[in-house]
């Protein structure tokens, strides 16, 4: 979408000054730092974009928010309108690994699940309390319940797509690679990488491992134009799967900062979220 609408543009000024303002003062390199401020201004995102008052959800057949899969382990899981089986989405969210539950991604779950998926959010473990390998296990487990348990979510276990944003695509990500390591690993139709934050040292160690041999399953990546965060990885991320001639789509939004496509009532998110859908319905 190259001209954002005088709602959303409103809804970007917003989010941009609450992030301003939430970190105003902390310093450089602070954020992921100062864990209560950084879940503070994380929450306030939440509660105004991702799950604002008021805002009506999009209709879907049964949407539960807090899942128990194991003890100590939730998920926000919906299931679209239809006899299925459909086609299912495990995702990890955003939020630096360190804040963020998906009880707030209601109203994005609830959209992507309306083109026809089984979207499944785990409420996996939150650093420094826990560890990475603590959250990765947490996926493995989701990945393996939702597969277990797909015939009551009227889902097909042989169309399991894995995704991530933010950090958490990067997560995912690194999931998804550690599976086709392994022989008796999972096996996904797609990968979805919204704004993911494909940087840092771990993530150059993944697309470094990357050759025209490894089994990459097609690969939807979004970003917006006004991302300062993960804008240029995802950009780096594409370059490397066009360099090794692998399936992918890289969708840029005009203007839109992180976060944006998890904000369900923008017009640019619901455009986005929209070409997103469809690349997996072809992928699987």
């Amino acid at each position: 979408m190259a001209i954002i609408s005088e709602r959303d543009q409103a809804i970007v000024n917003a989010y941009n000054n609450t992030v301003q303002t939430g970190f105003a003062g902390t310093g450089p390199g602070t954020p992921l730092g100062n864990i209560p401020v950084y879940r503070k201004v994380m929450g306030d995102i939440d509660d105004n974009y991702l799950a604002p008052p008021k805002f009506v959800a999009t209709p879907v057949a049964s949407f539960q928010a807090e899942r128990v899969l194991r003890p100590n382990l939730t998920a926000a899981v919906s299931v679209p309108k239809g006899s299925g089986p459909f086609p299912i989405l495990v995702h990890a969210h955003g939020h630096g690994l360190r804040a963020g539950h998906p009880n707030k991604y209601e109203p994005w779950i609830r959209l992507m699940s309306s083109y026809g998926f089984v979207v499944v959010f785990p409420d996996y473990r939150l650093q420094p309390e826990s560890t990475y390998e603590d959250q990765v296990d947490d996926m493995n487990f989701a990945i393996q319940w939702a597969k277990d348990n797909a015939r009551e979510l009227k889902g097909n276990p042989d169309k399991m797509i894995l995704g991530g944003d933010s950090a958490g695509g990067r997560m995912a990500f690194d999931v998804m690679m550690r599976h086709l390591d392994n022989p008796a690993g999972a096996r996904f139709r797609a990968f979805i990488c919204v704004d993911g934050q494909m940087n840092g040292p771990e993530a150059d160690a993944m697309l470094e491992k990357l050759t025209p041999q490894t089994p990459l399953p097609p690969i939807y990546m979004e970003a917006g134009s006004a991302d300062t965060n993960a804008g240029q990885p995802v950009v780096r991320f594409a370059l490397k799967l066009m360099q090794l001639r692998k399936d992918f789509q890289l969708d840029c939004s005009y203007g839109m900062p992180h976060d944006f496509i998890k904000m369900a009532q923008m017009d640019a998110a619901k455009e986005s979220n929209r070409r997103m859908m469809e690349f997996l319905k072809k992928a699987v």
